[in-house]
């Protein structure tokens, strides 16, 4: 009974056997295994890091100029009206 590993996503620059740079992205299960696959296939890696994680959730939906100036609107007439800012975010998130 095989256990499965989780694997990681690591990205790499180095130079190949003709000498050439390259760069790209490989799965393994951690750094170690992935320097032994670069290994194995020839390249010698000058930068090999863990491939990092979207920083909002990686959400696709792209935030347009219109959203921010109707989020600015929003937010100003709260403060006009004397709500304080935390609670101006938390209704303008929750519309």
């Amino acid at each position: 009974m095989a256990a499965t590993a989780e694997t990681m996503s690591f990205v790499y620059k180095g130079k190949n056997r003709k000498g050439e740079k390259v760069e790209g992205e490989l799965r393994a299960g951690n750094l170690s295994m992935a320097k032994g696959l670069l290994r194995k296939q020839g390249i010698i890696s000058t930068s090999l890091k863990k491939k990092s994680k979207p920083l909002f959730g990686g959400n696709k939906k792209k935030i347009t100029p219109g959203d921010i100036a109707l989020f600015t609107r929003q937010l100003a007439t709260m403060m006009k009206a004397g709500v304080p800012l935390v609670q101006s975010f938390d209704i303008v998130a929750d519309g």
